[in-house]
Formats: structure tokens, C-alpha cells, sequence
């Protein structure tokens, strides 16, 4: 399990996550994934990808009777990349979240299903975003090099410290990239203490392109920065197995810890 979550909004975690899935299901034996999204501030795979999501899991509201496969199957859309998706159905005029008891057995379903599941986790920690955290084996925490989200970053990489979660399930992704910014790179990374793991250079009009035709970066424009750059990291997630030992974390201590913290 994998999630995505921003230090700030705005700065590419849907595109980074549809991307990085994409790439999954374009890479050789490839595997069978799918895209959790949990962004509580709006979610637009429908947007991204030009699909249509008759249901989303809004629709579920506080029923607590167990959650049966076939039940969750009529929420899955796939892609023509062969990507399935699962929409949350927030919006921003809707706040208030499906029960949060649900997340763990849609995960569970989830595993049960696929080889990889995908969260889009927004750029928000509520009670949903830090059950899926605690899932995950890997955290990719998406960030950009201006002040704004620098600072942001710093926080939620402190955040995330302090809640207990280890590094070795962190890694910073650094969007919109230009090598000018290599200075303020080397003394952010001193700052924090922490190197980023992956940087993704700045492609805007691209990128911008892709997002309003709904067409994924890596199928339309595979040989620019941005497509290698998500080519990389699936192909480097692949190939390290702790990336894919669901049982590599011991979760329940810090997840605890984060939810304890947002709660109060």
C-alpha cells in the first residue's frame, strides 16, 4: 500500500498518484492496481482521467453492516490504462466525510483484490487520511521549492516524526523542479535534515494539457521529464521488496499517535 499525501494543496499529488499508477499497470508483468481516493477537499479522478464515477463511497453514509466484495464492485471504474479507481465523493461543499470504520475493511477488500492499492490522501490529516497512513508501507509526501510549501513541508515532515512514523516509509517527492533552484534545494534539504528522494522536474504546460484533456502524462507525452521521473519511481518501487511487505510497519503505534494529536 502506498499513499500520497501534500504538504500543501495545489501542488500535484492526484497527478503524481495517477501517474505513478498508471506507469504501474504500463510496466512489465504488470501488476493489478488500484487508486484510493481520499482527498477530503474534493476529489477529481473523474477530471483527471475523463472518466465518469457512477458511485462513490459517499453513498455508503453511516451503514455498518460489513462490507460485502460484489458491494464495493459497483464503486470500481477502470481506466483504459487498466487502472481502477474508487472515488470518495468529496466535495468541497460537502464536508463531512463517510463513517470512518469503513476504511479499514475497504482496504482489506481492497488487498484482497489487487497486487497494489493507491491512496490519495489530499494534503488534510482527518480521521480517514490517517487510517490510510497507517496502511501504508511507503508515504509519499509531495512538495514544491517556495516558501509557502517549504514551510508547510517542514511541518508535516516534523509532523510525522514526532508522530513515530519511521523514515524508511517516507519519501519526499519534490514537484515542479528547475535547476536553478538547485541552491535553495541543498540548503532546504540541510534545513530539514532530510534528502528528497524524488525530484520531478517542472513541466507546466504538459502537465497543464494533460490535466484538462483527462489524458495521464506518462501515455501522452512518455518521453518528457515529468513521465521519466514516474517511470523511475515505479520502476525503483518495484523493485524493492520492502516496498511491497504489507507487514514491514508496525502501524498501529504511530497511526495512533498522528490521530491522537488531530484529534485534540
Amino acid at each position: 500500500m502506498v499513499s500520497f499525501f501534500g504538504a500543501r494543496g495545489g501542488i500535484g499529488t492526484t497527478t503524481t498518484a495517477i501517474n505513478f499508477g498508471v506507469s504501474l499497470r504500463k510496466a512489465a508483468n504488470a501488476p493489478s492496481v488500484v487508486l484510493l481516493e481520499l482527498n477530503p477537499h474534493a476529489g477529481d479522478f473523474a477530471l483527471f482521467l475523463n472518466v465518469l464515477m457512477p458511485h462513490t463511497l459517499r453513498e455508503l453514509g453511516d451503514r455498518v453492516s460489513p462490507l460485502a466484495q460484489n458491494s464495493l464492485d459497483q464503486f470500481l471504474v477502470k481506466h483504459d490504462s487498466g487502472l481502477h479507481l474508487l472515488s470518495a465523493g468529496f466535495t468541497d461543499i460537502q464536508a463531512k466525510p463517510f463513517a470512518t470504520e469503513w476504511v479499514e475493511p475497504i482496504v482489506a477488500l481492497l488487498k484482497t483484490q489487487f497486487d497494489i492499492v493507491l491512496i490519495d490522501c489530499g494534503h488534510t490529516l482527518d480521521a480517514n487520511t490517517t487510517a490510510a497512513l497507517g496502511f501504508s508501507s511507503i508515504i509519499f509526501v509531495l512538495s514544491a521549492l517556495t516558501i509557502p510549501v517549504v514551510k508547510r513541508t517542514e511541518i508535516v515532515l516534523e509532523y510525522f516524526k514526532r508522530a513515530g512514523i519511521p523514515s524508511s516509509k517516507i519519501q519526499w517527492v519534490l514537484n515542479r523542479y528547475i535547476e536553478k533552484e538547485n541552491r535553495f534545494l541543498r540548503e532546504t534539504e540541510k534545513i530539514f535534515n532530510y534528502k528528497t528522494s524524488w525530484i520531478i522536474p517542472n513541466d507546466f504546460p504538459r502537465a497543464s494539457q494533460a490535466m484538462n484533456t483527462g489524458e495521464p502524462m506518462v501515455l501522452t507525452s512518455p518521453n518528457s521529464g515529468m513521465a521519466k521521473s514516474f517511470r523511475h519511481m515505479t520502476t525503483s518501487f518495484l523493485s524493492n521488496p520492502d516496498t511491497t511487505d504489507p507487514e514491514s510497519s508496525n502501524r498501529n503505534g504511530w497511526v495512533n499517535r498522528i490521530w491522537s494529536k488531530v484529534a485534540k
